[in-house]
């Protein structure tokens, strides 16, 4: 749509014709920069005794975490630790938009917090290094115990599309942190990292998600993060694990339950550790969700344990999961998963904005309109204005969208309704590979302070 200026306001100062605007008023649906980079932090928990560099870019996917650009993935590297060392992490941020590293699990100072609301994120083409400490449980002075480190956490972006990181995340922005406790038993392979987000693993669905490789009586270690707006059961087929910290028992008479399943919601994260095949041989062992509508829209996966004796698997066609298409024949595209109850965070089709409407009354200026109902993000309105004397303003607000529809005000100042210039955005930071769309409307200054409604 057209950009116009628009809405001249027209009073007479002793007997002189002043003009006064409030300028081009425009409505988009973009994600916003969030913050600055600020200088990088002085001190941190604890000194540094291990590093990392990870560079967030963009990537055919999405954006992503790698240790270098050409290596980014996701999800991102899996960083590790142990209980009494002290990890830096220098982030370099080529995302194109703001990003972080915000951690689940360990210490750190709020400079290391990965938040605009510590004035911690990394504007594109900056970078910051973030210090985090793993420590051991100790005896606090009244007797209790301070929990340890040790445990399967992630981190993630919290800069990214609002305040909170929303976009960041659902455009692959995570990874898992693994902080050990010496002496944990440690795989023989990298871990096995499994976001599950949308009804997705890892943004994507089968026949697209990972396929995992070991050889039977392999020591094999999984790390499962839930992300996004829905909880999911994760499920292994063949294989079973301690409910605990480190997925193993700790004795013959441990009482802790052992599982095949876990329940997951947003944030949460867990771990385990299995040995490949073990009791039950070698073969393609389904991993899924068990909410069933999320497997039949694609949530599943394999692990593969080969043979010891290295004779290969049975082919893969003769062992699809459930209720799943035959595998595909070789040179030709998979076929799409069905849509499901719960597809909407993988539709890639228009967000479905309305045409916002605005007002002024007296001091406050009210936005309002409507957004597809399924859709999963926020609004974020920005007003920027230049009054008298070249002064500057900014105000900020951010409302969660309610059964598709979306209403707030916040005051201005008087002196910035007759602006000369002046700029108002709404925006829409949506569901994780949904397409947004730009709205561009023009406000007449007088019909936007009479309630009427604007022209496009």
């Amino acid at each position: 749509m057209r950009n116009t200026v628009l809405g001249i306001l027209r009073t007479r100062s002793g007997g002189a014709l002043g003009a006064a605007a409030l300028g081009l008023v425009a409505l988009a649906v973009v994600v916003p920069a969030i913050g600055q980079s600020p200088p990088p932090p002085q001190s941190g928990v604890c000194s540094p005794t291990k590093t990392e560099t990870l560079y967030a870019v963009k990537v055919p996917d999405g954006i992503a975490y790698g240790r270098t650009p050409e290596t980014a993935t996701i999800p991102g590297p899996a960083l590790e630790m142990e209980e009494g060392q002290c990890l830096a992490v220098k982030l370099i941020n080529r995302a194109g938009q703001p990003a972080s590293i915000h951690a689940h699990g360990v210490g750190y100072t709020t400079s290391s917090d990965g938040t605009p609301h510590n004035n911690s994120c990394v504007a594109d083409g900056q970078e910051r290094t973030y210090v985090f400490e793993a420590h051991s449980p100790t005896k606090r002075p009244d007797s209790t115990i301070e929990p340890g480190s040790a445990g399967y956490w992630h981190y993630h972006d919290h800069c990214g599309g609002t305040e909170h990181g929303t976009g960041g995340i659902n455009s692959g922005l995570f990874g898992a942190f693994i902080v050990r406790r010496p002496g944990d038993p440690k795989p023989d392979r990298p871990p096995f990292v499994l976001v599950m987000i949308g009804q997705t693993f890892n943004l994507k669905q089968a026949p697209l998600t990972p396929t995992f490789r070991a050889t039977e009586g392999e020591r094999v270690e999984f790390v499962v993060i839930g992300h996004g707006e829905l909880f999911h059961t994760f499920h292994l087929h063949g294989h079973r694990w301690t409910d605990n910290r480190t997925g193993l028992p700790s004795g013959l008479d441990d009482p802790a339950q052992t599982i095949d399943t876990r329940t997951t919601g947003p944030a949460e994260s867990f771990g385990f550790q299995v040995v490949a095949g073990e009791r039950v041989g070698p073969g393609r062992w389904l991993y899924h969700c068990h909410v069933q509508s999320h497997s039949d829209n694609g949530m599943t996966g394999f692990l593969e344990v080969a043979p010891r004796s290295g004779a290969p698997l049975p082919p893969a066609s003769a062992m699809t999961a459930p209720g799943a298409a035959p595998a595909p024949v070789a040179g030709t595209p998979p076929a799409a998963p069905a849509p499901g109850p719960h597809a909407t965070t993988t539709q890639k089709k228009p967000a479905g904005m309305s045409r916002p409407s605005a007002r002024i009354s007296r001091t406050r200026l009210l936005v309002s309109g409507r957004i597809a109902r399924q859709a999963l993000g926020g609004i974020v309105v920005t007003f920027r204005a230049t009054i008298r004397g070249g002064r500057a303003i900014s105000i900020r607000r951010r409302i969660t969208p309610r059964n598709g529809r979306y209403a707030l005000s916040f005051e201005v100042p008087r002196r910035a309704t007759r602006a000369s210039r002046g700029t108002l955005e709404v925006r829409f930071v949506g569901d994780m590979r949904l397409k947004t769309q730009t709205k561009r409307i023009s406000l007449n200054a007088r019909a936007l302070r009479a309630g009427a409604r604007p022209r496009r």
